[in-house]
């Protein structure tokens, strides 16, 4: 069931978000989540969305909300093109990550202001911030998540250093090497989404070098990517139960 990031947030007090590049990530992340019945974020990131368009990302995720019933919202993920974050939410996105940390902050204020007057009231604007007075800016804009980290990964010093700052909910990226004790944490610090990637490329990598293994010569796609659906659903469930530790 494809519902909002906010409504997914207001009724959850972490969530999982899982980025997916191809159908058979998306739809293993989709089928961990109703097997668990854990609400989750699918989300996918620029380069994601440069392999596959952001017309089938939305597609498929709405085909995917009609055949299972667990709640999940589309994210995007990690984007520096407002043009393109734009044409996300006319398409149904209802939350994104605008990445601005290679911009000035003088030039990061101006986009920011620009792009939260062009988004529907609703969406879910997530922004990166490097340092406290950062943080307190994009606030005063109206950012809805703050992604504090460095080389886009959390640092939990940081993230303790701006919670003095401002009090909007953070986003831990880089979960994939995270312990639970990290992202309990990262949680009690104020973290309401935790990012995972690097795990399921390499579940889904994983899945195809085992297949070449055991079917050396078999050319059928869904033959060769069945142990990369299997290994990324079973990865996914990991996570899923690692996050619901943090809230118990």
């Amino acid at each position: 069931m494809l519902i909002s990031t906010k409504q997914l947030l207001a009724k959850n007090k972490v969530v999982p978000a899982f980025n997916f590049g191809t159908l058979e990530v998306a739809r293993s992340v989709v089928e961990a989540g109703d097997k668990l019945q854990t609400p989750f974020i699918l989300e996918i990131n620029q380069k994601e969305v440069d392999f596959i368009g952001l017309y089938f990302a939305v597609s498929l995720a709405t085909a995917l909300s009609v055949e299972y019933s667990v709640p999940f919202s589309l994210h995007l993920d990690h984007t520096a093109n407002p043009t393109e974050f734009l044409e996300a939410a006319r398409l149904g996105f209802t939350s994104g990550l605008f990445d601005s940390s290679k911009l000035s902050l003088s030039e990061s204020v101006t986009l920011l202001k620009r792009l939260r007057q062009d988004l529907p009231s609703d969406f879910i604007l997530e922004v990166t911030a490097g340092s406290a007075a950062t943080a307190l800016q994009m606030e005063e804009l109206g950012a809805d998540l703050l992604a504090v980290e460095k080389d886009n990964f959390c640092d939990l010093k940081l993230l303790s250093e701006v919670r003095k700052a401002t009090a909007l909910p953070f986003v831990m990226h880089g979960g994939s090497s995270r312990s639970a004790r990290e992202i309990r944490a990262a949680v009690e610090l104020g973290a309401v989404k935790i990012n995972f990637n690097t795990c399921l490329r390499r579940a889904w990598r994983q899945g195809l070098e085992n297949s070449f293994r055991e079917y050396p010569n078999v050319l059928q796609s869904y033959v060769l990517l069945a142990k990369s659906r299997q290994l990324v659903r079973e990865v996914t469930e990991e996570k899923i139960l690692l996050v619901r530790k943090t809230v118990m």
